[in-house]
């Protein structure tokens, strides 16, 4: 038996008529077999009452073109296909085009047919006629796809943010794609096609660079779509909604009736609104869905062995020389000759980073951001190339890759980038050779083709953010303690080392302080449900394992998990500010467009018609927030502003947490009773932080840790 996966397509995105496509995650599985006799055809999810059950059934019309290729005749091939389908019919969500690619991939391997992808996607067009359906149905992914002056098919593969998602609204009718043909114009204006030439290029750009504010212009089409939303109710109003938003570009999905809006993570909740509400005013019972970019597109599920990808990290104490370099070597063929793909992450070694910035401050004081990126990607560049080495030494194919070389595509925000995408086939490509892959973590490359560095936590990042795009079966982060601990050990010795944490605790833990993963990472894993093992580099200890919430028993538990602190903190206070709306807007605006976090904010009681507000940030970022805030404060005529240096936070971690008013109270308490004075309080659902002095921290963490009993095995710190 063969299982193929072919996913959703959304096509004509936006103003790429006949042309650009997106696959998108609503999956049809096709499973096909030979039996002793007949034909048969069974069928479960969407819309398997609209579809034939004997030999006329589409996705059998595209198996007998496999049939045909290897002298079989259709009609008498005894076969038993079963599938199941998540993509709606005849909705404009490319469920002919799944159905066509799913027939000709099963039984291409069925009988063991060797076809390329242009041959594949020549059948696939014989049936279909839609090359913006049929070619991401295929590749996956963004796709440009077009016909010759010779007749070949031809595309193009991009790249889309890994931020991007997809809402479709979906109505409960069905519309023809063949008839929704017949209602376009046979001519349009001159000026018609130069809009949407312009537009659709506009929209490959801006999916490419993550220019978000232009998505919602460079998706308005004027070929098809005036045409054909007249038979869409409800589908007026929602255009107008969505584009008034600013935030999503909005179009038809195909023909329609399905309408897609793309938007940046975080957004989405409001386009979800509009459309509920739109159809809802239209008296239409619509399903809304948010959807991700589908990167790889069709797939052989079952019928061959396929061997689990795994992704180790490993930090620059664990290659900081070379006999550690051929430890981490001899691990990572251990692994590989255990028969799994091995993708491995490095830092620099050792000290080296510190190192090079040591050098740069002997030259210049305040260095460009961009050379810096140059000098300091040099660090995982020379790791690499050593594991590598030390890996051919022992017997093994390996290939070293930088970041660029990876794939890895960043924002052009030097010393702190974000990954935008990973172009994986280079990857791909070495592991299907029987390679090790080796990245240089920490760094990609912007669209300008500069070097680029994450920042802090970046090769944890990098680690991470592969294993969500190659879809490992873990990521394996190696550093130079045993795990994730109920606090510092330098702080408290009697720390418990946790088995199981959930990425928002783990979150939490790193944003509050936690130095064992970044933040930045801990939100990939999540988003993309990537599990991951933390452990000492050179011991049998089982660490601890990072994974979704679900998948930890928790009841009614409320759990204080650990107690973390950072001393990298700086407190600052505007004084007097006029009690006016929009000051606190234009101030953190301000500081957001520096790209400058800010972690707490406390807002004082209005008295004499001012009030104060308070905030903390890292202390690396300190004085350019003071002089930003300064800036503000001069132009709201409020020049009193205040900072510390020798401030500290101490939180405690735990889902559910603030639900019992008990938690916070026992940590205060513990603090009252060790002299300790708290200068600021924040709460989310699962920490609560508080700003004290520095000098006190150490004192701080231990009262609290002890207060919980973290040091005691089992749950004594849960509140049933």
């Amino acid at each position: 038996m063969v299982k193929v996966r072919v996913p959703a397509t959304t096509a004509n995105l936006g103003s790429g008529f006949d042309c650009l496509g997106m696959a998108l995650s609503l999956y049809l599985d096709v499973e096909m077999e030979r039996i002793d006799s007949g034909f048969v055809f069974q069928a479960e999810g969407e819309g398997v009452d609209l579809l034939s059950s004997d030999r006329d059934n589409l996705i059998y019309k595209a198996a007998s073109l496999v049939m045909k290729k290897v002298g079989l005749d259709p009609e008498i091939q005894t076969i038993k296909i079963a599938i199941k389908n998540e993509i709606p019919i005849e909705r404009g969500l490319g469920s002919s085009a799944s159905a066509i690619i799913g027939g000709i991939l099963a039984a291409r391997e069925l009988y063991d047919l060797n076809l390329s992808r242009e041959e594949i996607l020549q059948m696939a067009f014989s049936l279909e006629g839609h090359l913006d359906n049929i070619v991401p149905a295929l590749i996956g992914g963004f796709t440009i796809s077009y016909k010759d002056h010779n007749n070949q098919i031809r595309w193009v593969k991009l790249d889309v943010p890994h931020e991007l998602r997809a809402v479709v609204g979906i109505p409960p009718f069905t519309l023809s794609t063949e008839e929704m043909r017949k209602v376009l114009p046979k001519q349009v204006s001159l000026q018609d096609a130069v809009d949407n030439l312009s537009k659709s290029a506009l929209l490959v750009n801006a999916l490419q660079q993550s220019k978000w504010e232009l998505i919602p212009e460079a998706m308005q089409d004027r070929l098809h779509q005036p045409f054909r939303m007249p038979f869409i109710k409800g589908a007026k109003n929602i255009f107008s909604e969505v584009q008034k938003t600013g935030i999503a570009g909005v179009a038809l999905s195909g023909s329609g009736p399905t309408i897609i809006s793309l938007v940046k993570e975080g957004a989405e909740k409001e386009i979800i609104k509009i459309m509920r509400q739109t159809f809802r005013n239209a008296g239409i019972t619509s399903q809304v869905k948010v959807l991700d970019p589908d990167l790889d597109g069709a797939r052989i599920e079952e019928g061959k062995t396929s061997q689990p990808i795994i992704v180790q990290k490993y930090g620059g104490t664990s290659v900081s020389d070379i006999k550690m370099v051929k430890e981490v070597a001899k691990k990572v063929v251990h692994q590989a000759r255990k028969g799994n793909k091995m993708i491995v992450v490095v830092s620099a070694m050792g000290k080296t980073t510190d190192e090079l910035i040591r050098k740069s401050s002997e030259i210049l004081e305040n260095p460009s951001e961009r050379e810096m990126d140059m000098l300091l990607s040099t660090g995982e560049q020379v790791s690499i190339a050593l594991v590598t080495m030390a890996i051919h030494a022992l017997g093994a194919e390996a290939i070293s890759f930088t970041g660029g070389q990876a794939g890895i595509m960043t924002n052009n925000s030097h010393t702190k980038a974000r990954i935008n995408s990973i172009n994986h086939q280079r990857i791909k490509k070495a592991l299907d050779q029987g390679k090790i892959v080796i990245v240089a973590g920490f760094q990609g490359i912007d669209n300008e083709g500069n070097i680029t560095t994450l920042g802090r936590g970046g090769s944890d990042t990098t680690a991470i953010a592969l294993a969500a795009r190659m879809k490992a079966e873990r990521c394996e982060i190696y550093t130079d303690v045993d795990g994730v601990y109920t606090a510092d050990p330098n702080f408290v010795p009697k720390a418990r080392k946790i088995k199981e944490i959930s990425h928002d605790e783990m979150a939490e833990m790193a944003i509050l302080g936690a130095k064992i993963l970044y933040y930045r990472a801990i939100d990939i894993a999540r988003n993309h449900r990537v599990n991951i093992l933390v452990k000492q580099s050179f011991h049998n200890g089982n660490g601890t394992v990072v994974k979704t919430r679900e998948e930890i028993p928790m009841l009614e538990k409320v759990h204080v998990r650990a107690v973390t602190h950072e001393i990298n903190v700086g407190k600052i206070i505007l004084k007097d500010v006029p009690d006016i709306p929009g000051i606190a807007a234009r101030l953190f605006k301000a500081l957001a467009n520096k790209e400058i976090v800010v972690d707490m904010i406390i807002q004082s009681a209005e008295h004499d018609k001012v009030n104060d507000i308070a905030f903390t940030v890292a202390l690396g970022d300190l004085d350019r927030a003071i002089k930003i805030t300064k800036e503000v404060a001069k132009e709201i005529g409020s020049p009193k502003v205040f900072f510390d240096k020798e401030v500290a936070k101490i939180s405690i971690v735990g889902a559910g947490i603030t639900s019992d008013p008990l938690i916070a109270a026992r940590m205060f308490e513990a603090l009252a009773n060790n002299h300790i004075n708290i200068d600021m309080i924040s709460t989310s659902g699962m920490r609560i932080s508080c700003i004290i002095h520095q000098d006190h921290i150490v004192d701080a963490v231990r009262a609290v840790h002890n207060e919980f009993q973290l040091d005691e095995e089992g749950d004594v710190n849960e509140i049933l």
